[in-house]
């Protein structure tokens, strides 16, 4: 029982990883297109919430719990998005002069 609800964690937590790179990489193509603070805070918490979705579905059973369905992961996810997001801006003006 307490494996599998450890596998079902590692998945929740890979599906905010995997989300988390994507909203990055889309925050900071939208923000080089209309630089607006704004739009990029509305695709973090779009894509937190279908990382959410994902994660509910990952865990169809209950086993992780509704509140580690929610916060497990959410720290790499933040963290994750602000990297991706400056990368892709710190490249795209060095790349792109």
């Amino acid at each position: 029982m307490e494996k599998e609800r450890l596998k079902v964690l590692d998945k929740i937590y890979w599906v905010r990883t995997f989300s988390a790179a994507l909203a990055g990489l889309m925050s900071g193509i939208l923000y080089e297109r209309m630089p607006q603070p704004h739009t990029t805070i509305a695709i973090l918490f779009t894509f937190y919430a279908l990382s959410l979705m994902g994660s509910m579905m990952v865990d169809k059973r209950g086993l992780a719990g509704r509140l580690k369905v929610y916060l497990h992961g959410i720290g790499i996810y933040i963290i994750l998005w602000f990297m991706m997001m400056s990368l892709y801006l710190t490249l795209a003006h060095f790349l792109l002069g």
